[in-house]
């Protein structure tokens, strides 16, 4: 309420789901869950079908039409050439932990000016993600909807 009013922010990304929706609907089976639990997409496997993209309760997925570009009149400039260069057009594409530019940490951990993500096995009891879990009050996004998302948030402490 003003004048103490806040705004807060809450990233959302692939829930990298326990029980995936998107998997079973995928006629090609390009869409996956790997044995790590990482939901992926074989591009070479996508036919664009968007049953996926309807499937997700969490808007995580996308068809990837045209590498976008800030300037759409312009093109892409080589910068967003070169960041989009791993997905393949006409096809879907989602967060997956970077393992497609086979990265052990993900970009969006590694580059986070507020050290405010973390990534790790949740099984491992002395991971640092294990810890803050134990540590912390956490929540995931729309728990209601029966998917068993993996993202854990953690509220900032007021």
């Amino acid at each position: 309420t003003y004048p103490d009013a806040q705004i807060e922010f809450t990233p959302r990304l692939c829930m990298h789901c326990d029980n995936p929706p998107c998997v079973p609907v995928c006629p090609t089976g390009a869409t996956y869950q790997m044995e790590d639990g990482t939901v992926v997409v074989d591009a070479d496997k996508c036919q664009s079908c968007g049953a996926c993209i309807d499937e997700c309760p969490y808007g995580a997925r996308m068809l990837m039409e045209e590498t976008p570009a800030y300037f759409p009149e312009k093109g892409a400039s080589q910068q967003e050439k070169a960041m989009y260069r791993r997905f393949v057009i006409d096809t879907t594409y989602k967060c997956d932990f970077c393992k497609s530019l086979g990265a052990e940490i993900p970009a969006c951990v590694r580059t986070c000016p507020a050290d405010a993500r973390f990534f790790g096995n949740i099984d491992d009891k002395d991971s640092e993600v294990t810890k803050l879990l134990k540590a912390n009050k956490t929540f995931v996004i729309s728990p209601e909807f029966g998917t068993k998302p993996q993202i854990y948030y953690i509220p900032k402490k007021k």
